[in-house]
């Protein structure tokens, strides 16, 4: 099934507001895209694509690829980097192979190099996008493992209160102030600076990929990082 937008569907065509698949082909027909059918795992954990594109059960549990999905649970968690491999792919294309294009304005053709520059999402869909894991005491992307947050004694629920001041300004009265905000503390620490995409490369270089089936986390997470989800290739 074809999922639209709830803002959106309500301006397109009668026919296609069942929002099944071979509407949604006719549709795109008509504006000259081309369409691309890919399976998916019944567990979301991979795609047949590729060199997959043959397979009958999946290759990390082996449920077998046309098994029924009647009465699965809709909510089941999904790895969404594996959704996004087709378009990670065509991105790549367009940087590094490039386009040739026609300019319709100055009656030219030239060649276009495309790059992603920026996501616009909300924080959990961010977490999946980046690879690092959003949940806990080291949920901040920016404090990643050299981060303030613990864990409430009772609860055991991850806490941020007070984080927030170790990015201020040095001299700033909030830093000092130990009573508006944790009783008798006082921030001295200056947040870590943003690492850079190199450093992020050398981290995870000493880390142990999940390469025995993809739904599993890698080495050390919970206790030293966050990620997800590591692919060097």
């Amino acid at each position: 099934m074809i999922e639209y937008p709830s803002g959106l569907i309500k301006y397109c065509p009668l026919v296609i507001q069942r929002g099944d698949y071979y509407s949604t082909k006719k549709l795109i027909k008509h504006l000259s895209l081309p369409v691309e059918k890919i399976n998916t795992c019944n567990n979301g954990c991979m795609l047949y694509w590729k060199d997959d594109v043959d397979l009958e059960y999946c290759k990390f549990y082996g449920d077998p690829r046309y098994k029924s999905t009647r009465g699965r649970d809709p909510r089941q968690n999904y790895l969404i980097d594996v959704f996004l491999e087709p378009l990670i792919e065509e991105l790549l294309q367009l940087w590094h192979v490039c386009v040739r294009t026609y300019d319709h304005a100055t009656n030219n053709a030239f060649i276009l190099r495309t790059a992603l520059m920026r996501t616009v999402n909300d924080l959990p869909a961010y977490g999946m996008a980046s690879g690092w894991s959003i949940v806990g005491v080291m949920g901040c992307q920016v404090c990643m493992d050299d981060t303030r947050a613990f864990h409430l004694q009772y609860s055991r629920k991850a806490f941020y209160f007070d984080c927030h001041k170790q990015f201020l300004p040095e001299h700033h009265p909030y830093r000092r102030n130990n009573k508006a905000f944790t009783i008798n503390r006082v921030e001295n620490k200056v947040a870590r600076p943003r690492l850079t995409g190199d450093q992020i490369l050398d981290w995870v270089a000493d880390i142990s990929p999940a390469v025995e089936m993809s739904l599993s986390l890698p080495s050390g997470y919970g206790s030293d990082h966050k990620w997800t989800n590591i692919d060097r290739t």
